[in-house]
């Protein structure tokens, strides 16, 4: 159970950096609604990170949802909002989708923390 909530401290660090990175990336003055999406999904994140600390199965999953809709998301605001020229943001793009498929698999993947999250109390 230790590793599990150690795992879940990691996933929330790389997420508090990619975040970190599209705040600093995004052009200032620049309007638009790239500002509060992140920071929605930062209090999103959090929460259901929480809950999964708390123990809760379904935080797991729909927090598993929520990291595939951000690497979709990624992969289609892309090339959609992007200069060729702002190699910035594009790192900041490709960093977020890489950490959310990496989170989203350890999460599917990590026995740890399906354990931790089971109905089934050791």
């Amino acid at each position: 159970m230790v590793r599990a909530r150690w795992g879940v401290v990691v996933i929330f660090c790389l997420l508090c950096v990619v975040e970190g990175l599209f705040l600093n990336a995004l052009p200032i003055g620049v309007p638009g609604i790239a500002t509060p999406a992140i920071f929605g999904s930062a209090l999103w994140i959090t929460a259901l990170l929480i809950a999964i600390w708390l123990r809760n199965a379904w935080a797991r999953l729909l927090l598993m949802g929520l990291f595939a809709i951000i690497v979709i998301g990624s992969i289609i605001m892309a090339p959609n909002t992007l200069d060729p020229k702002d190699r910035d943001l594009l790192m900041a793009y490709c960093g977020a989708g890489l950490v959310a498929m990496g989170a989203g698999a350890y999460l599917a993947a990590s026995r740890d923390i399906y354990r931790l999250t089971s109905r089934d109390r050791e």
